[in-house]
């Protein structure tokens, strides 16, 4: 899979560095600020012999765009996600609220109609993922010292999409995203030696947003 990612991002330099320096095209200002929302779905996984899965939820991702030169951006995005975790601990449904803060940092080439209203774009980057695992207060008095936790962690991306701009500043976007990422999940139960595992988080993302360029 990294051979892959690695083929990709060596395709993209290639043609950053072929594409035509004539071409016209690029936005008449740098920085761009948006906004976007995605629907979110990880894969579901295990935890010894508990299972778990995570409910579907919507992503809200907030970014800013730095275009150093018209055919390459910098896109720095930083997102929320609430899901339902659900599982059965000892034959008892057990349920968490699961929140997911990503920072993602992406790197995009840029192909330039010449009517200048549209780009395509295609690229890839890292991200950092902040959790937060919270067991509902009378899930807790039941099961005294009972717990979930997952770890922060890095993960990685590629990317790609189109904006069009409706007016000089303001776009509307379209972006692609297929993430890998997998962290530790850590499940505390009393009287039972904890059960530490790593939770599949990889998922492909479809985000539909807004941005104005200042």
């Amino acid at each position: 899979m990294r051979k892959a990612v690695l083929a990709v991002f060596y395709l993209l330099f290639f043609l950053f560095f072929v594409a035509n320096a004539g071409f016209a095209g690029g936005p008449e200002n740098p920085f761009g600020l948006g906004g976007r929302i995605s629907y979110y779905s990880a894969k579901e996984n295990t935890l010894g012999d508990v299972k778990f899965e995570l409910d579907g939820a919507a992503l809200i991702e907030y970014n800013l765009t730095w275009f150093p030169m018209r055919l390459f951006s910098l896109e720095f995005s930083a997102g929320y996600t609430s899901s339902g975790l659900n599982g059965e601990v000892l034959g008892v449904p057990m349920e968490a609220d699961f929140d997911q803060y990503p920072l993602l940092l992406t790197g995009r080439v840029h192909w330039w109609n010449k009517p200048s209203n549209f780009t395509l774009y295609g690229g890839g980057g890292v991200g950092y993922y902040v959790k937060n695992v919270q067991l509902p207060f009378m899930q807790t008095l039941a099961f005294p010292g009972l717990s979930v936790k997952s770890d922060d962690g890095f993960g990685y991306h590629v990317a790609g999409g189109l904006e069009w701009f409706f007016t000089k500043r303001w776009a509307l976007n379209l972006d692609l995203k297929y993430i890998w990422h997998s962290a530790d999940f850590t499940l505390n139960i009393p009287g039972i030696t904890p059960i530490t595992e790593e939770f599949d988080f990889d998922t492909f993302a479809t985000y539909i947003g807004i941005k104005f360029y200042i």
